[in-house]
């Protein structure tokens, strides 16, 4: 039961932090703008009187890369691509609409590997969500209603890597999620696909039992 939830809670951190932004020192050029910061702010139209329009690119103070993408009227629109700390690695896509995330978006590690995919509505109220190990192999899938709550079947994957060929992507846990609240049966695996433990809930999240095979 604890690992149900303290797994849920690992996989829902980082989304929580996803539309933040901090307020950058800026400078204008012609051509691109140069955004001397750390992320691109909700409007640069501090820099001009006029809404701007056309492309954009965010540096450190130390003229590292940070992010770059199509501005529209002062806000973010259509794809949006940050990078770690060297200025060349992909960290992020986001999909921007009305500078609110909206579409598809994916998260790196930085070797490359995808380790989050998904696609955000309504300013990331609603999302579905996959999570990778870094192995490349799927460790987690599930959706996200307007209170960024699982809802509907969720599912945690073992990772490939530690699996034969006949058994990867096998599951470790799957269970329904009601608004957050598990309901109705948890189910977990071993590595070799057999049931572990069977777990029950009401339909107000209460455990009622616990059965281990």
């Amino acid at each position: 039961m604890l690992k149900i939830l303290k797994i849920a809670l690992l996989f829902l951190a980082p989304i929580l932090c996803w539309c933040q932004t901090d307020t950058l020192n800026q400078t204008s050029a012609k051509g691109k703008w140069l955004n001397l910061g750390t992320e691109m702010p909700d409007s640069i139209s501090n820099i001009s009187k006029e809404p701007y329009t056309g492309y954009d690119i965010n540096y450190r103070a130390d003229s590292i890369k940070v992010s770059e993408g199509l501005i529209s009227a002062d806000k973010r629109s259509g794809l949006w691509i940050y990078y770690f700390e060297d200025g060349v690695t992909i960290r992020k896509k986001l999909t921007f609409k009305e500078n609110k995330p909206e579409g598809p978006y994916e998260e790196y590690y930085q070797d490359g590997t995808l380790k989050e995919q998904g696609f955000s509505q309504d300013n990331m109220s609603k999302f579905t969500l996959s999570r990778f190990h870094p192995s490349g192999c799927i460790a987690y899938t599930a959706y996200y209603n307007e209170r960024g709550r699982e809802e509907g079947k969720v599912y945690f994957y073992y990772d490939c890597a530690s699996q034969t060929k006949e058994k990867q992507g096998q599951l470790e846990w799957e269970y329904f999620s009601n608004s957050g609240k598990l309901v109705g049966k948890a189910i977990r695996y071993y590595p070799n696909g057999e049931i572990w433990e069977i777990v029950e809930f009401d339909d107000e999240g209460h455990l009622i039992s616990s059965e281990k095979k």
